[in-house]
């Protein structure tokens, strides 16, 4: 079920126009104010510097708090006044966390914001790809997606007049199963490998990553698919997991005629959208290896475990197939360390994390991946894994510290699975994700651009020293752990 954000009230929108011109009056008066409490003058301007201090501190985080912490409250909050925290210390913690985000986004969106603009108007109207096409899934509201063919694919008469109103054909009785949801899909010509990239904050809809799937088409020559995903205030896990499955039985039963190999899925995704990339296909191979585990006479004391009674697979009655690998970008494995940290930080009331993925402790542990995969071991089979996982992480990262990564490489690799993880001194963590969008875009995008061309093209990733500057980022793990 959704939670659908409620419609800010006229006094909420008056009160947050108040905040900001005062702030935007406070700013530029803060500086010449200082200078003036060092002048005779000081008994004067002392009294209007205690407010616009008061100011600077109060209402950047009363703003944030109105923005995103309006929607599913902590309990006891007042419903007839707005949520807003008084503690001066809060206040400061949330300040600071705006600052580091604004800092690392700023220079971002604008670098990313002139190539998105310069190729919507060069490719305006002949861009070779497909869009909003309906998808099945169990979203209440409409759910679409958008296909970038390959460059070495030249779309037939029939693929090229696909309706806009195309709905995808949805199996009958669909069941649980351990094999490919239908017969394999005939490929009369060779194909590309398919890429399905996931939105994810800041860029939370398909149009946003229109500069980033077209680089990926080109340098890749692979087939792109990206689709509408639920997240946070519209939705929680369970409709985010449900639209990725409606997303992949749609890859897997269409994509062929759009020039996509439908047996080599890889799932590109960052920050919460990771999670549920992981999430979804750790539910589907665990569920799929319970089975074979009952099936093969194993010991079923083994399962009587409060991880198996609790755990329910979302939208089980949606057939995927088995997808071929997982590019996960500073993803959150671990949820209560996560919720954790943030309550350190101070920011857990204005970010989506404790509301998507929780709010209770228990539907925070049966949603992180790495202590589920742990727990699960006796049914793990790499059979129904990803055949290759790739956890990318950074250490200049002030969300996701780089040990989620490097927990989930290791459960996954203790366990049997292929999995890596590449980590990168100076990487933040919007930048994980931005340094893709074009040739120039940061520091790693060459580093990180080939290492996901050899997941896509299935070569090998082992053995290649400097890649993800491992020992850098590994001193700010034990800086961070002393501290």
């Amino acid at each position: 079920m959704g939670v659908l954000a409620p419609a800010p009230s006229r006094r909420r929108t008056a009160f947050k126009a108040f905040l900001v011109l005062a702030l935007a009056c406070a700013v530029p008066a803060a500086p010449v104010l200082l200078c003036l409490n060092f002048t005779p003058l000081f008994f004067l301007t002392l009294p209007f510097s205690a407010l616009v201090f008061l100011i600077l501190l109060y209402f950047p985080a009363w703003l944030a708090y109105l923005s995103h912490a309006q929607h599913d409250p902590p309990s006891g909050v007042s419903s007839y006044l707005p949520f807003l925290p008084l503690s001066p210390r809060r206040c400061l913690l949330v300040d600071v966390s705006l600052w580091q985000t604004f800092a690392e986004v700023a220079p971002i969106l604008g670098q990313v914001g002139r190539d998105w603009v310069y190729r919507r108007l060069v490719t305006l109207g002949r861009a070779p790809m497909r869009q909003n096409i309906p998808y099945s899934s169990l979203s209440p509201s409409p759910r679409r997606l958008d296909v970038y063919y390959p460059p070495s694919f030249v779309p037939s008469s029939s693929s090229s007049l696909i309706p806009s109103s195309f709905t995808p054909t949805i199996p009958s009785s669909p069941t649980h199963h351990t094999d490919p949801p239908d017969t394999p899909p005939p490929t009369p010509t060779p194909k590309r490998p398919v890429l399905v990239l996931l939105p994810s904050a800041p860029f939370t809809r398909k149009l946003h990553l229109y500069t980033l799937a077209l680089r990926l088409a080109r340098t890749l020559d692979a087939a792109v698919v990206v689709p509408d995903l639920t997240l946070y205030p519209d939705g929680r896990v369970r409709a985010a997991v449900g639209d990725l499955r409606g997303v992949l039985g749609w890859v897997w039963r269409e994509i062929v005629a759009y020039g996509g190999d439908p047996t080599r899925i890889t799932i590109l995704a960052h920050g919460l959208s990771a999670h549920v990339a992981l999430y979804t296909t750790f539910q589907e191979a665990l569920m799929n290896g319970r089975s074979e585990f009952v099936r093969t006479g194993g010991d079923e004391r083994l399962l009587r475990s409060g991880v198996f009674e609790n755990q329910e697979v979302y939208a089980q009655d949606v057939p995927i197939p088995r997808v071929h690998s997982l590019f996960l970008l500073a993803g959150i494995y671990d949820v209560q360390l996560a919720m954790k940290r943030e309550s350190q930080r101070g920011v857990e009331h204005i970010s989506p994390l404790r509301r998507f993925l929780g709010p209770s402790a228990t539907a925070a542990w049966l949603h992180s991946s790495a202590p589920l995969l742990f727990a699960s071991k006796a049914i793990v089979m790499p059979q129904y894994f990803p055949e290759k996982m790739v956890f990318v992480a950074g250490g200049k990262d002030v969300v996701v510290p780089i040990s989620e990564s490097r927990l989930m490489a290791a459960v996954s690799v203790g366990l049997g699975l292929d999995a890596t993880d590449h980590l990168f001194s100076e990487l933040g963590h919007v930048d994980a994700l931005s340094c893709l969008f074009c040739d120039d875009a940061g520091k790693y995008t060459g580093d990180i651009t080939e290492l996901l061309r050899k997941l896509v093209e299935d070569e090998d990733l082992v053995g290649k020293e400097g890649l993800g500057e491992k020992e850098g980022a590994m001193e700010k793990v034990g800086e961070r752990k002393g501290s």
